[in-house]
């Protein structure tokens, strides 16, 4: 994979940058699935305010519940600022949610810890759309398939830095260490150019080849891909909406019952229950291994096989 990658180096460096940033949304997004593994138990074993087992589940329900509402919300954002600005201004809340939660073991009081996990989960679902369309629309057609799998990768990695860090601290320490994350978000975004697709959409045809100039290396010629890129943007800008009995087409219907298809069986394989509850898991089941170690594990072997699948995009 990455032969074909860096064939023309200078041209693939920036944008490889670009793909690690703005894959960092989705880094924040694991981090705020895997508090819940190690955060519960730990909840559990040291509150020292009222909260039951029903809270204590709605707790960790709370961030996929909200991500859905997040994913809606964050369109007109990226639409009217730029996708860049979407994963700056996001990436302040997510910071603030993390912070709540760390804030109600001094608080004593469980709303707040509501209110935080309502935040990172709006902020959860906001992400996964601004990361994966900024990285889509910085990339070259040649690697874009590449770097797109990063977010996959970044998203287990999150969840595994998680794990990591709650086998050895509390779960409202965790939240903290965990609210510096975001501010990494917010600090390299603002050093990364906006997507030239954006900014050609808008009328800013200077700001896009200079965007598209910083992606693709000083010594690149860009004009034949942002004279391409402005006439993909005229004709998109020509089509007429698109009306409800065109979905029944096969030409539409097929792609998305398979994509549709692939996430159902994805998420209906109860992955997310094990990314929230590993460890309550392996200390039910009665293993001799503790809890947050095979959970380790699990994120371990979870991030490889993601990992490894990125090498599967350019060839199949």
């Amino acid at each position: 994979m990455w032969k074909h990658v860096m064939k023309n180096p200078h041209k693939v460096l920036p944008q490889l940058l670009a793909a690690g940033i703005g894959s960092w949304g989705f880094f924040c997004t694991g981090t705020v699935r895997g508090w819940s593994s190690p955060g519960i138990p730990s909840l559990n074993a040291t509150k020292t305010f009222d909260i039951d087992a029903t809270e204590m589940a709605w707790i960790a329900a709370m961030p996929p519940l909200c991500a859905l509402a997040g994913a809606l919300l964050i369109g007109y954002p990226m639409q009217r600022y730029g996708r860049r600005t979407a994963l700056i201004g996001l990436s302040l809340p997510f910071f603030l949610g993390f912070l709540l939660m760390g804030f109600t073991n001094l608080a004593q009081h469980k709303a707040i810890l509501f209110i935080g996990r309502l935040l990172s989960g709006l902020m959860n679902g906001a992400a996964t759309p601004a990361s994966q369309i900024y990285i889509s629309e910085c990339a070259s057609p040649r690697i874009r398939g590449t770097l797109s799998s990063f977010t996959a990768s970044a998203l287990a990695l999150g969840i595994l830095v998680a794990y990591i860090i709650g086998a050895f601290v509390d779960w409202w320490v965790l939240a903290f260490i965990l609210s510096m994350f975001p501010l990494l978000l917010f600090t390299g975004m603002i050093f990364m150019p906006e997507t030239p697709v954006w900014l050609i959409s808008h009328n800013r045809e200077d700001d896009a080849r200079k965007a598209l100039q910083r992606l693709r290396g000083k010594r690149t010629d860009i004009e034949a891909e942002f004279q391409r890129l402005k006439e993909n943007q005229a004709k998109n800008s020509q089509q007429q909406e698109i009306q409800p009995r065109e979905l029944m087409k096969g030409s539409v219907l097929k792609p998305l019952g398979i994509s549709m298809g692939i996430m159902f069986f994805q998420q209906f394989t109860g992955i997310n229950a094990m990314i929230f509850y590993t460890v309550s898991i392996f200390k039910s089941a009665g293993t001799t291994l503790d809890g947050r170690y095979a959970t380790i594990i699990i994120g371990f072997v979870q991030l490889i096989a993601t990992a490894g699948s990125g090498f599967l995009v350019p060839s199949h």
